[in-house]
């Protein structure tokens, strides 16, 4: 059974970073079980930003979704987010800008490295961070499941998305 469904997609990683430096100052804990090392920057700080507008236009329509946001995630380095359940996000689309090692694992499945993919934010999941600090832009998904969103992500051709 997938658990998470990589991708490829041409996010422009500059562009994200330099947006995630400008609002860094705003990063907070997130305050729920096991999360004492994930940090993560209020959705409201970032969805004016004309890219990540653009990129949130662009799923919304791809994947003919309705209630979306996104933010920006980060881990320091050798850190662990144990197994958890996303509150309120049935499925997310995670996306590593800062180059970071980590591992993504369902307890019973296997461990997963990725640079961009469908994940199953349902299923209880857990993070181990590898050497380097760990950035992620993700984008969460309220209206649909992960075998929903992701029957609809392998009909699409991504070589011919440009953002």
């Amino acid at each position: 059974m997938n658990k998470i469904i990589p991708f490829v997609y041409p996010f422009d990683n500059i562009e994200l970073l330099r947006i995630f430096n400008l609002v860094k100052h705003n990063l907070v804990i997130f305050h729920a079980p096991n999360f004492s090392t994930w940090l993560n920057v209020n959705k409201n700080c970032i969805k004016e930003f004309p890219y990540i507008k653009k990129i949130m236009s662009e799923f919304t329509t791809l994947l003919n979704l309705n209630i979306i946001s996104s933010t920006f995630f980060w881990m320091q380095k050798k850190t662990i987010v144990h197994a958890h359940i996303d509150p309120n996000t049935l499925c997310s689309i995670n996306h590593n800008i800062s180059g970071g090692d980590g591992i993504i694992y369902y307890p019973g499945y296997n461990r997963y490295q990725y640079e961009t993919a469908l994940l199953d934010t349902k299923t209880p999941h857990g993070v181990i961070a590898g050497d380097k600090d760990r950035i992620q832009f993700k984008i969460s998904i309220f209206d649909e499941d992960f075998n929903t969103v992701a029957a609809k992500l392998k009909l699409i051709d991504f070589d011919s998305v440009i953002c």
